[in-house]
């Protein structure tokens, strides 16, 4: 994908706030887009028991133009003892 379509999928993103309703495949190439960082979140920060990314994490998409990237839920083990 390039920045040119990466940039057009966010303005649609802020325009339609829900992608089922986006035109031209619109919603299929989020959700492709979506995948590509949780794919990218999991192999640069997924830690089995430390930091873990599902498969179906959350990703929100930045509507900031200058942001090149996008945040991905991700769940962090905190142990009872590191607790106060």
């Amino acid at each position: 994908m390039t920045e040119e379509e990466i940039e057009r999928l966010k303005s649609e993103m802020r325009d339609e706030k829900h992608a089922f309703v986006m035109k031209d495949g619109g919603a299929k190439k989020v959700k492709d887009l979506e995948a590509k960082y949780r794919k990218a979140a999991r192999r640069l920060y997924h830690d089995e028991g430390h930091i873990e990314v599902d498969e179906k994490a959350e990703v929100s998409i930045s509507e900031d133009n200058d942001a090149k990237g996008c945040y991905v839920q991700a769940w962090v083990w905190v142990c009872a003892e590191e607790v106060e």
